[in-house]
């Protein structure tokens, strides 16, 4: 019985060992490969307490008042920029002009395997990139043929716009019942998140941004952590 226990506390023992040994590996090798989003997440995964559930916010218990309280907030702050958006509503003409910026078969099924995320949650519509990933080889050719009439017109459709607002909080740490302490990411549709990276995929090299913008910006982390380490 006591040679069970000891080689029992001894296994125990040993299993946190390897724990801790391969969290710091897995840090080591994100950082090594540069890849921050998969570094903040083990880094999250191991030090940040989750929340599991909040039962009141702004005073508010039930879960359609809840419900209520975020969709006023979300929607005053997706009304205050919306009249800054206009239309094109000039259609461009089938000319040579237009022929070099079409989007190929090739592009858009690339997008799909090579570039979009897995796992990700469906949008209103139910879809997820699985249904693109395992569905006929006809679909990528009908996507194609979509976003090169969206680009042509300059046009797309209302639904590539809706979506399902998500509250996060902001700080675990402060007043989680708060509707101020939450902010709102957007569920988007998959056809519009595959015909917005195939834009960004075709037309990168005329994309840029301020050399003083920080956030969302590429290999922007790798380069803030290498200049913290030298200056330290």
């Amino acid at each position: 019985m006591k040679d069970a226990k000891y080689k029992y506390k001894l296994a125990v023992r040993d299993a946190v060992r390897v724990y801790e040994n391969r969290f710091s590996d897995d840090l080591y090798e994100h950082f090594l490969a540069k890849d921050m989003m998969n570094f903040w997440k083990v880094w999250s995964a191991k030090t940040c307490k989750h929340i599991m559930s909040v039962s009141c916010v702004d005073g508010k218990t039930d879960y359609l008042d809840i419900a209520n309280v975020f969709r006023e907030k979300f929607n005053s702050v997706i009304g205050a920029g919306s009249n800054n958006y206009t239309s094109v509503s000039t259609p461009m003409s089938e000319d040579v002009s237009f022929l070099p910026w079409k989007l190929t078969t090739e592009e858009v099924d690339k997008v799909i395997f090579c570039y979009m995320k897995h796992g990700k949650a469906a949008g209103f519509d139910n879809l997820t990139l699985e249904h693109l990933l395992y569905g006929h080889p006809c679909v990528v050719l009908h996507l194609c043929r979509l976003f090169n009439l969206c680009l042509k017109h300059g046009f797309v459709p209302d639904e590539f716009g809706r979506g399902i607002i998500i509250p996060l909080i902001k700080d675990k740490c402060g007043d989680v019942t708060s509707s101020d302490n939450y902010r709102g990411i957007t569920i988007s549709p998959m056809i519009s998140k595959v015909f917005e990276l195939c834009v960004l995929k075709k037309f990168d090299s005329f994309l840029g941004s301020n050399e003083l913008q920080l956030g969302f910006k590429k290999n922007i982390w790798a380069v803030l952590l290498v200049f913290i380490y030298y200056k330290t």
